[in-house]
């Protein structure tokens, strides 16, 4: 594999438990790579109403909206405890975003009836197969979740409005502080990059970071995010994926 990124000091801010599969990415790619989380995912209980709901639409063979591996993971954590649910829902038919969401549903025993051709939420909704449109649609996703999806479902051709139940599985919380060995790396100016995958890492960045590093982003909403905080974006993932985001960091570093 190419080392187009050697030597390059690059951050990834992802949770701790989604980094590893990303900084092994980079090292292959030459990169120096070292873990520091900016966010935190924490579970949501799913609460008694909704459970109701979901109760009640799983009679209709739901079909699960999928935008991210996270939402995957904390849907099935969350219906661990509604047994019922778990039953008829932990294995419901699914709409996804991306490879990585997709093997996340499948490796859970999800069916993916339909991948999005582009990865972002809003391609899902805009694109998603009118035959899956006919069946009741949920939507696990975090607190902090945009409207990306729906906004998406709303500029469908049809028009029609469309009924989509939003169950909150997930919250990402930003971190109170950087570790002591990435403060004093800092201070010492030995990091070149720092690639931010969410607006909420943003955020974290732009509170407990340096805005003068330059940051490299995951899509459009990370984008504008990261521009108006007033930090450097020099690359962009097109469309928003880790090897995307690879090649547009090693145009940048060739550069």
């Amino acid at each position: 594999m190419s080392q187009d990124l050697a030597r390059l000091r690059v951050w990834i801010t992802r949770p701790a438990e989604a980094a590893l599969a990303s900084c092994e990415a980079w090292m292959a790619r030459g990169a120096r790579c070292t873990s520091v989380p900016l966010v935190e995912r924490t579970p949501v209980a799913v609460p008694a109403d909704t459970a109701r709901e979901l109760a009640d639409l799983s009679a209709q063979s739901p079909v699960l909206l999928f935008t991210s591996a996270a939402a995957v993971e904390f849907w099935r954590a969350g219906l661990q405890s509604h047994p019922n649910l778990a039953a008829s829902l932990g294995r419901a038919d699914c709409a996804v975003v991306g490879d990585t969401t997709a093997a996340a549903a499948e490796r859970l025993g999800h069916v993916v009836r339909f991948r999005s051709p582009l990865a972002t939420a809003h391609a899902l909704g805009q694109n998603l197969p009118v035959e899956l449109m006919s069946r009741p649609l949920v939507w696990p996703t975090s607190e902090q979740a945009g409207s990306g999806l729906t906004t998406g479902l709303a500029d469908r051709p049809s028009a029609d409005p469309v009924a989509v139940c939003k169950v909150v599985v997930y919250q990402t919380l930003s971190v109170d502080a950087l570790p002591a060995l990435a403060t004093t790396a800092l201070a010492d100016r030995q990091v070149d990059l720092v690639a931010l995958y969410s607006p909420s890492a943003v955020a974290a960045w732009r509170t407990l970071g340096d805005a003068n590093i330059p940051v490299a982003v995951l899509g459009p909403a990370t984008r504008h995010a990261a521009l108006s905080a007033g930090l450097s974006v020099v690359a962009e993932a097109n469309p928003p994926s880790e090897p995307a985001l690879l090649q547009a960091v090693a145009r940048w570093h060739a550069a």
